[in-house]
């Protein structure tokens, strides 16, 4: 017998299963030559294609080892059982193991291009391996239109191509009539004249003409072993090649058509869950600024109510009462002194009612609030906003802007005067009188503010309100002193009249606010509030709350997208599983089998995702649109430039690029490396 190439020693393989265990194969060592065909036959179960599977490192072993060369195989570095899959064996499979959707010519020229062979070479090489296996006129035919017969001939095609030492064939003729199958075995004991052949047969009639030896087998162990005839040695080694993954792009441009529907559903799902993700995010990091830059959008925002809250005591009862009162203008002082740039006045809304009953031309109206700012000509604060009319000068009493919701139900409202007519009571220390005032404001501009909780406002200025007060001298009161006294004057002196219980508070400096904000969060004693602020803080809670619902929203949205994703490849792994195990049988590495699906993968999650960034300000504007309208801010998606990372500034782009690259290789590569722990057989087996 010739030199052994290839050599078993004890083989075990023991099968788990739900019904129990199977011994497929107990104790079986043999010893194969360089050269000859060696057939393994046996009733079926008896163990012979667990042997062809394991000999050609489709599986391993349970026990026992396998020697290629004189070397343990289960010690094969990674390149060295590519060699061997790639180079030194082939298998030859029952029912063919062709690419069915490429030509001829193309799966003749997988090996070749795995093992790195150039293409005009590789090309010749196929071309004369259709040659002599009659199949010169089928190169550019698609496999699935071919004959039994021609199909297993460019199996033995595929497999000579490269001149492997071993070549192992499953059942070569069993799907064969008896013509091709004599034509079959004809080839494959001519090719046996230079190479070890290893073939599983039921045949009996074709292995006794064409062994030069048979092994029968029963229950996993030889029962005989028989030379029909001596095979000369004839074996020689070759240099190893540099191993390519060039012919992974046939089959990933082949994918990319043939899948062309289910990568679309999965884009245009990603793309659909991207948008939800990036809607998400803009709102979560653009709605805190644009609410607090939108809440700051009134001429109210700039102005406060100072009160103090008292405790009064219910006699012998343990309860007790709490009332707000006028603070101290000393309390007050100190209470605000960590402000720089203030202004504590009395509250004059007495003289001039939130709402009081007005004329506008010959019509009478009560639908508007008037409210006192303290800089009239809007240097302070204010002309940012104003939308239409004109900013003025200097102070003056006459003149009061308008908001714009206002100016909704009162159109052509610039240059109008709006008029009041008062008659006040007074009443100081025993003294009553009644106070008329009339006011007439011209109307100079509408001022755009935050709409969220807000109401028709007429804004007037504060300073000549007290002028004004000043000029009015009370009759009685002044009788009494023998001197003037004006009816502002009562209220400096503390003599009362104003009916007051808080003082107003006049901020002069933006920055300041929001100190003021967290006293009037903290609260406490004495009590800070605003209308702003109330309307800041109702949105405020608002949108928390709303945000907790976003995050669901993100987490379904990535949740869905990394799902479609990862079932989408999957599936499409389950519709390529065999072809996959084929792609192995030949030598693929698991990185480029994976490499195929992740490339595929990644073209698709970076397409939706860049089709999520193109759609995205479209459907923000809708979003801004749709929350200006009905909450009054109107930027609240924005997406962030740039992200801090470990300290450093990354632009949000990248992140998300980063982020789909990552997202399409786990959904795709993680399900499929773990579908791959499956055996290799198994997998061929599997319809």
């Amino acid at each position: 017998m010739s030199k052994a190439i290839l050599e078993c020693r004890k083989l075990r393989k023991l099968y788990r299963g739900e019904g129990g265990n199977t011994l497929a194969l107990d104790s079986f060592s043999a010893s194969f030559p360089s050269t000859g065909l060696v057939a393994v036959t046996g009733k079926s179960g008896c163990g012979k294609s667990t042997l062809l599977c394991l000999l050609s490192l489709m599986e391993k072993p349970t026990s026992g080892k396998v020697y290629f060369l004189g070397k343990d195989v289960s010690k094969f570095k990674r390149k060295e059982k590519m060699r061997f899959l790639r180079e030194d064996s082939a298998f030859v499979f029952q029912h063919y193991g062709l690419f069915e959707d490429k030509s001829v010519l193309d799966n003749v020229m997988i090996p070749l291009r795995m093992t790195g062979e150039g293409e005009k070479k590789g090309r010749e090489r196929a071309l004369f391996m259709l040659d002599y296996l009659h199949l010169e006129d089928k190169e550019n035919q698609i496999v699935s239109t071919l004959s039994g017969g021609e199909k297993q001939r460019v199996a033995l095609a595929r497999a000579l191509v490269k001149s492997p030492k071993v070549l192992f064939c499953d059942e070569p003729t069993g799907a064969l009539d008896e013509k091709n199958g004599v034509a079959v075995m004809e080839m494959i004991s001519s090719m046996s004249k230079t190479r070890l052949v290893i073939m599983v047969s039921h045949n009996e009639k074709l292995v006794s003409k064409y062994a030069d030896r048979t092994i029968v087998m029963e229950d996993g162990k030889i029962k005989e072993d028989k030379v029909n005839r001596k095979v000369p040695e004839a074996y020689e080694d070759k240099k190893l090649h540099v191993f390519s993954s060039r012919w992974a792009t046939l089959f990933f441009k082949g994918y990319l058509l043939s899948d062309f529907k289910r990568n679309f559903l999965t884009f245009l799902s990603g793309s659909f869950g991207s948008v939800g993700i990036l809607l998400s995010i803009a709102y979560m990091h653009g709605n805190g600024p644009a609410l607090k830059k939108e809440s700051q959008r009134s001429l109210e925002y700039l102005s406060a109510q100072i009160s103090k809250k008292e405790v009064v005591s219910t006699g012998n009862s343990p309860l007790s009462l709490t009332r707000t009162i006028k603070p101290k203008l000393e309390e007050a002082e100190e209470y605000l002194s960590l402000f720089s740039s203030i202004s504590i006045e009395e509250d004059l809304s007495y003289f001039l009612p939130n709402h009081a009953q007005y004329s506008l031309g010959e019509n009478q109206f009560n639908d508007a609030s008037f409210l006192p700012i303290f800089d009239i000509t809007l240097e302070e604060y204010g002309s940012s906003f104003l939308r239409e009319g004109e900013r003025i000068e200097e102070e003056t009493i006459n003149v009061c802007y308008v908001n714009d919701l206002y100016a909704s139900t009162h159109p052509d409202i610039i240059g109008k005067k709006i008029e009041l007519a008062l008659t006040i009571p007074f009443e100081v220390l025993t003294l009553h009188e009644e106070v008329n005032l009339y006011y007439s404001f011209e109307v100079k501009g509408v001022m755009e503010e935050f709409s969220f909780l807000n109401v028709p406002k007429i804004y007037y200025s504060y300073p000549m309100l007290k002028q004004e007060l000043r000029s009015i001298a009370l009759a009685k009161l002044s009788e009494a002193f023998k001197r003037e006294i004006s009816v502002y004057d009562c209220i400096d002196l503390g003599l009362g009249g104003c009916n007051a219980e808080d003082y107003q508070v006049y901020f002069h400096d933006p920055s300041e606010i929001d100190k003021a904000y967290s006293l009037m969060e903290k609260g406490g004693e004495f009590t800070l509030t605003s209308s702003c602020y109330m309307s800041y803080s109702s949105l405020s809670t608002l949108s928390k709350a709303f945000e907790v619902c976003l995050w669901l929203l993100f987490g379904i949205c990535l949740a869905g997208v990394i799902a479609i994703t990862a079932m989408s490849f999957l599936s499409l792994y389950f519709k390529r599983r065999k072809e996959i195990a084929l792609q192995f049988s030949l030598g693929a590495k698991n990185s480029e089998v994976i490499g195929l699906f992740t490339l595929e993968s990644i073209l698709v999650s970076v397409l939706y995702f860049a089709l999520a960034f193109i759609v995205y300000p479209f459907v923000a504007k809708g979003f801004n649109q749709l929350l200006g309208m009905n909450f009054g801010i109107n930027s609240a998606l924005t997406l962030p430039e740039q992200l801090s990372i470990f300290g450093l500034s990354v632009p949000f782009f990248v992140i998300v690029a980063v982020a789909a690259l990552v997202l399409a290789i786990l959904s795709s590569a993680l399900p499929i490396g773990l579908s791959l722990r499956k055996g290799l057989r198994t997998e061929l087996r599997d319809e």
